[in-house]
């Protein structure tokens, strides 16, 4: 098969500047089209949805990503009304994957009726290189949960 010209190659996927997982997807076509995309894949993450989080932890996982891992700085996640997963954000976004992952901003989390997994502070504090934690919008049932979600990011200096 004919492979296309590099200046097509990035001309094309300079549109995709505000799609990052399609981004990472692109860079695992091949080296030319990895080429193009890395310099439009963003140092913030955002997931709204169980779709972007899956999409964003298999980007995670995947050998050929590793790199771009490497470089998150920020991650916004918003949480849905219609079906909650940040409950269970650590156990599928393992931190130690984002070794320079600085800021976490957690949106619209309500633990009202849906509770943290069991185990979502012990993998909260493999976010090891957090500095910087947000929560708007948040509903937690006990103040409880919240002193356990300072404590388990170890290297925490803002809230």
């Amino acid at each position: 098969m004919p492979a296309l010209p590099q200046e097509l190659v990035d001309y094309i996927i300079d549109y995709l500047w505000d799609e990052p997982l399609l981004l990472a997807k692109c860079c695992l076509v091949c080296r030319a089209w990895y080429s193009a995309a890395k310099y439009h894949l963003p140092r913030e993450v955002v997931v709204q949805n169980t779709a972007s989080l899956g999409a964003f932890v298999h980007m995670l996982v995947s050998k050929e990503n590793r790199r771009y891992c490497r470089i998150v700085q920020t991650l916004d996640v918003y949480e849905s009304s219609e079906r909650p997963f940040v409950h269970t954000l650590p156990l599928r976004v393992r931190g130690y994957f984002m070794p320079r992952l600085q800021n976490l901003r957690l949106h619209g989390i309500t633990w009202k009726a849906v509770q943290p997994h069991v185990l979502f502070f012990r993998f909260l504090s493999y976010f090891r290189s957090v500095l910087d934690l947000s929560l708007t919008k948040c509903h937690l049932k006990r103040a409880e949960l919240l002193q356990r979600i300072i404590n388990a990011l170890p290297q925490l200096k803002r809230l």
